[in-house]
C-alpha cells in the first residue's frame, strides 16, 4: 500500500513513469500523505454482529 502520494506539476507521478521519471528544473513537486478511513469492510461488520449475538 502507498503511504505517500507524489505529484509532479499536478500529475500523479505513477502516470509519468513512476520512479523512472526524469525531473526537470522548475518541476513543482507535491507530497501528500495517504489518509486511511472510511467505512469498515463487510468482514468487520459481520464479526461485530457475531460478537453481539
Amino acid at each position: 500500500r502507498r503511504f505517500l502520494n507524489v505529484y509532479v506539476n499536478e500529475e500523479d507521478i505513477r502516470f509519468l513513469g513512476g520512479s523512472s521519471y526524469a525531473f526537470h528544473d522548475g518541476d513543482e513537486v507535491l507530497l501528500v500523505p495517504s489518509i486511511a478511513g472510511g467505512a469498515p469492510d463487510e468482514n468487520a461488520r459481520v464479526h461485530r454482529r457475531l460478537e453481539s449475538s
